[in-house]
């Protein structure tokens, strides 16, 4: 196959992906725009909400944030997940529940006087909706797969633009913008061409990282880990020691 032949294929292939893959890549890049500072986003939504705690003293015990927590949500048949302590001395701490429905809910507690600010399901509060988007398409696992999908069609988009790169040719005609006397459609190819290089490598490593997280069954992983030559690592497993109890709450809390 010749230089021209690829490059033709090459221009077919990556114009049939640009229309097909753009509306869901821009849906795709705003939602994981703004999930990129969701943390400090929600940080605000959260003390809009429910208030921020007021430092007036040590902490209480994570044990008892933990009895708090599962008393208060015994009856709703939620279990308790994970404690998370705040970073900042006027953020809650977050204790999430887990429900049979594979639910989740986030319960904000402030940590100098242990008791329960407010609560809410993940899966309806903004950030898990917009999650949901990003990820999903609000569409569950049928979702799932074709963001996978649009993740491998960036991948090859990506590709086949640095295959058809002007600047393969000739350099300096792979960063030209014609700006002067020049038609709409010339400009907006040069900048399509100048963006495009620049961001080629972030997209393509966005495309495969993408698809690798939302398409497990393709085993990404196993690749990987074969092209690079290295060894699986063994998934690590917790052993009890004989004679020995398992520490408590506080005692984890302590040693971290």
């Amino acid at each position: 196959m010749n230089a021209k032949t690829i490059r033709n294929t090459a221009f077919h292939l990556h114009r049939w992906l640009g229309l097909i893959g753009g509306a869901l890549l821009c849906i795709a890049g705003l939602t994981g725009a703004v999930l990129v500072f969701w943390h400090e986003i929600d940080q605000v939504v959260v003390a809009q909400q429910f208030g921020q705690v007021i430092s007036v003293d040590e902490p209480v015990e994570i044990a008892a944030i933990a009895d708090t927590v599962k008393a208060a949500f015994a009856a709703k048949g939620l279990t308790l997940s994970s404690i998370n302590p705040s970073d900042h001395a006027n953020q809650p701490y977050q204790v999430w529940l887990h429900a049979p429905a594979d639910h989740h809910w986030q319960v904000f507690v402030n940590q100098y006087t242990g008791q329960v600010m407010g609560d809410r399901q993940w899966e309806t509060s903004w950030v898990g909706t917009l999650y949901d988007l990003h990820y999903k398409l609000w569409a569950g696992d049928a979702g799932t797969l074709i963001m996978g999908i649009v993740a491998l069609l960036t991948l090859l988009l990506s590709l086949t633009g640095i295959v058809l790169w002007p600047g393969w040719r000739k350099l300096v005609a792979g960063f030209k913008i014609k700006w002067k006397n020049a038609h709409i459609k010339r400009t907006n190819f040069d900048i399509h061409k100048v963006v495009g290089i620049f961001t080629a490598i972030f997209l393509v490593l966005i495309g495969f990282t993408g698809f690798a997280w939302n398409v497990p069954q393709a085993n990404v992983e196993a690749a990987i880990y074969a092209a690079t030559l290295t060894p699986k690592p063994a998934e690590p497993v917790s052993k009890p020691i004989p004679g020995q109890q398992a520490l408590a709450i506080a005692d984890l809390n302590s040693a971290g």
